[in-house]
């Protein structure tokens, strides 16, 4: 067995000493104080096997009168400190509930979820505007003959006027922006930026036709005329009803109420799910 004396100036190196000697296994005994002595000694009997610390304990530690207290009170800490992990930040907090509310609203928006997908899978990418995107990968092994498969899942959640809403996006997706765009038709997405006016409503998306009258994504007519906006035309939930000034009025049961100007408008719906959808995955 090694023997070895250490001497030392302050508590906290004591302390330090024996939580580490404790740390490895070694057995912490014979501490006790001594109104004679003026520095602590400590003499350690250690037994190795290689580099490797196999028994051992601390044959006698001699500290100053009104050390032992408080080396105790130190090593305590030092214990505490390695069992228990560090408090999460701010940071870590916000970001589990982002992840912990996008996973809690995409089944409620019937969005198709990969196996094997939970909380301890996904981390925030990035969160801007309000909007946050939590991403993941994982292997997972849907059968022998299968073979074992990566597997990825991107989520965009947010909330508006009717409270929270996600999309899943492609699982390659690392920007809220990109995230949207890829939400967005490509055509709608080049009249925006070309100037065109437009509005939004949930996962309706209107652009201003310049051609006039109202038309679909693919450019034709639309199902919708003036009899029939007169009427109530339902586009999903989102119904259109015709003023008699020549604007539109767009309900929704959960969203506000949206006016819409007089004038043709070209009627898209946004992507919800690329999952469901082939956009990617």
């Amino acid at each position: 067995m090694d023997i070895a004396t250490m001497t030392m100036a302050t508590p906290y190196e004591v302390a330090e000493i024996l939580a580490r000697l404790d740390a490895r296994g070694v057995d912490v005994r014979g501490v006790h104080s001594d109104r004679r002595a003026s520095d602590a000694t400590v003499t350690v009997g250690l037994r190795r096997r290689g580099d490797r610390v196999v028994a051992g304990r601390v044959v006698e530690a001699v500290l100053p009168y009104g050390w032992r207290k408080r080396v105790e009170a130190m090593v305590g800490a030092m214990r505490r400190a390695r069992r228990e992990p560090p408090a999460p930040t701010l940071g870590q907090r916000l970001a589990r509930r982002c992840v912990s509310r996008a996973l809690a609203e995409a089944p409620r928006r019937g969005l198709s979820l990969p196996v094997g997908c939970d909380v301890a899978k996904l981390r925030l990418v990035e969160r801007s505007g309000g909007v946050s995107l939590v991403a993941g990968e994982w292997y997972h092994k849907y059968s022998s003959r299968a073979g074992t498969w990566r597997v990825g899942v991107a989520i965009l959640h947010g909330r508006d006027d009717a409270g929270e809403w996600a999309i899943r996006v492609p699982a390659s997706t690392r920007s809220v922006r990109a995230a949207l765009a890829w939400a967005t038709p490509a055509d709608a997405r080049r009249r925006i930026v070309a100037g065109d006016d437009w509005r939004r409503q949930g996962d309706l998306l209107l652009v201003r036709s310049r051609a006039g009258g109202w038309v679909d994504a693919t450019g034709r007519p639309a199902p919708i005329s003036d009899t029939e906006l007169a009427e109530g035309y339902e586009l999903g939930r989102h119904v259109v009803r015709r003023r008699a000034d020549g604007t539109h009025q767009i309900t929704h049961p959960e969203h506000r109420c949206m006016r819409v100007p007089a004038g043709g408008w070209r009627v898209y719906q946004l992507r919800q799910d690329s999952g469901a959808s082939g956009g990617g995955d």
